[in-house]
């Protein structure tokens, strides 16, 4: 089931008319620059949807391409690359506390890996059509001995890795809620954006209005879509979903997790069935030559984006206490994604913030292709993983 949307046309109106006004255009340009361009007008009464980012930034990781300046290429991340380069609010939620309010941004990675970078022709990618599954047969979910074989390869990235008992994560056991006898009036599944206007590369077919550089209101154009396909996927086998179309980072992009928590919360004492939580995003990092990363997997011969978790931790200080299970949960689903589909899953990323992920068990923000992806791409990838996710959930048994 999909939630309404309220619309706000004297906020749109206004917003139209900044461009016009010069001194209004130069501090959009000033702090645009200081906040990667997320900014907008706080309006309490507009209606807003959930959506993630990716936290620091890409620059020092894209270094070694400083060579790769062919304009007519598009560059391709293969493997597990690194985290774009999107600046995040501090990803807290509105607990009065001195603490919530103080929670520092979050730092770039130090040592992040670089990624490899292939440049391809841009025009590879034919014109969008409407999304069609694709032909081959979900395979079964991998059995439990599988899954745990797997987890050795599963990859972490993370800037606090010192203060995380890995061990103690990696050998904990996943305990999974039972599916409810009638998914339709107890749903099971609930997928928010915090940052709902997050969108992908235009193309032939498929071209939107910007509200901010790779972002629009349009729902049928941004990552809500994405939301929408994984819906779709997860009621196809019996499992219950809500899907909020809240918009939490426009106009004002600042405090999209504040606002984020509302919905959750709202959403969890409204269908208390509800078990698992995905706040679907899409990842972002812009090249020294200006032009923006993708993700590729490739399954079956078909190309993809790929798949990325994001998790918190209590290591900021705030009260998470089941952040060790939430992430043994994304190190389950990376290790059978990448069991089903090889290369759909990336490296999990962790962070110190707690993203909200402590309102609900079974929770994780899930970064689904990169903004130099086409929605085509990130379609096939949230199909994939849709599969994936539900195999896992249905494993539990009713």
């Amino acid at each position: 089931m999909r939630s309404s949307r309220k619309e706000n046309a004297v906020q749109g109106a206004a917003r139209r008319m900044v461009p016009l006004l010069t001194a209004a255009l130069i501090v959009f340009a000033a702090l645009r620059t200081a906040d990667s361009g997320k900014l907008g007008l706080a309006d309490e009464n507009t209606s807003y949807r959930l959506l993630a980012i990716e936290n620091g930034t890409a620059e020092q990781a894209f270094m070694a391409v400083l060579s790769l300046e062919d304009i007519d290429s598009e560059h391709i991340i293969t493997g597990s690359p690194s985290e774009g380069g999107e600046q995040p609010d501090n990803g807290e939620n509105p607990t009065p506390t001195p603490e919530d309010t103080a929670a520092p941004p979050e730092s770039p990675d130090s040592n992040t890996p670089e990624p490899t970078i292939i440049p391809v022709p841009a025009t590879q990618t034919p014109p969008p059509t409407e999304f069609t599954a694709p032909q081959n047969t979900a395979p079964g979910y991998p059995s439990a001995d599988a899954v745990k074989k797997a987890i050795s390869n599963v990859k972490f990235k993370s800037t606090v890795s010192e203060q995380v008992d890995w061990d103690n994560i990696l050998t904990r056991k996943l305990t999974l809620p039972k599916v409810p006898a009638d998914p339709v009036k107890e749903p099971l599944v609930l997928i928010i954006h915090t940052h709902a206007s997050e969108s992908y590369t235009q193309e032939p077919g498929y071209e939107y209005e910007e509200s901010d550089p790779y972002r629009t209101q349009n729902q049928e154009r941004n990552i809500v879509h994405i939301g929408d396909v994984l819906a779709e996927q997860l009621e196809s086998y019996g499992i219950g979903v809500v899907h909020d179309a809240t918009v939490h980072d426009y106009p004002s992009y600042i405090g999209a997790y504040t606002r984020s928590y509302e919905t959750v919360r709202r959403n969890l004492e409204k269908y208390p069935s509800i078990q698992y939580v995905l706040d679907v995003h899409r990842d972002a990092g812009e090249l020294p030559n200006g032009q923006q990363m993708k993700t590729i997997a490739e399954i079956n011969g078909q190309k993809c984006a790929q798949i990325m978790f994001v998790n918190g931790s209590n290591i900021s200080g705030l009260d998470y206490p089941n952040w060790r299970d939430n992430l043994r949960l994304s190190i389950e689903l990376t290790a059978a994604g990448n069991l089903m589909y090889p290369t759909l899953m990336r490296t999990i990323s962790v962070k110190q913030h707690r993203y909200n992920q402590h309102l609900r068990k079974q929770m994780a923000i899930l970064e689904v292709g990169s903004a130099g992806n086409t929605m085509a791409e990130c379609e096939t990838a949230i199909w994939y993983f849709a599969n994936v996710y539900a195999g896992l959930i249905l494993s539990a048994g009713t």
